[in-house]
């Protein structure tokens, strides 16, 4: 774990092991989230579409065409 020191305008460097892990490359934008005491940054993705393809899979397990296709041969 690394920490980073919010200067007297509100900015944070983020540490150099963190930028290489995620490839943060420099004028890259971040997505910024909050809520109570979490502070949330996430690579804005060039291609939102792209970067959401398959997300499907990891939620369903796996087995999301599975379950659509049960569902789908229930309405028969």
């Amino acid at each position: 774990m690394t920490t980073a020191k919010v200067s007297d305008k509100y900015q944070i460097a983020i540490p150099k092991e963190i930028r290489e892990k995620v490839k943060l490359r420099k004028g890259e934008r971040l997505i910024v989230t909050g809520e109570g005491h979490i502070i949330i940054l996430w690579k804005q993705p060039k291609n939102y579409a792209k970067a959401m393809l398959g997300i499907g899979k990891r939620t369903w397990g796996g087995k999301g065409e599975e379950f659509i296709k049960k569902e789908r041969e229930s309405w028969d």
